[in-house]
């Protein structure tokens, strides 16, 4: 059972990262609208929508490699 202990780690952690990852894009992006672009404003609101939610998943994604290297890194010792 000492052998799953990481992987568990790394399930909670994974699910937790799309837990707050949707509250954030759910109460902070989604009401996100910009008021600089005139006529444009919309297309402007989304497309800072759509670059924050790829920077956020290029994140998650960053931060659960790492713990996959590290996990394995220590099973293999």
């Amino acid at each position: 059972m000492a052998n799953l202990r990481p992987l568990v780690v790394f399930i909670l952690v994974m699910w937790a990262l799309m837990i707050v990852g949707g509250g954030i894009l759910v109460l902070l992006v989604a009401p996100l609208e910009l008021d600089c672009c005139g006529d444009q404003g919309p297309l402007a609101s989304s497309a800072a929508k759509a670059a924050i939610t790829l920077g956020l998943v290029a994140l998650w994604i960053l931060i659960l490699s790492w713990m996959k290297k590290t996990m394995l890194h220590g099973m293999m010792r």
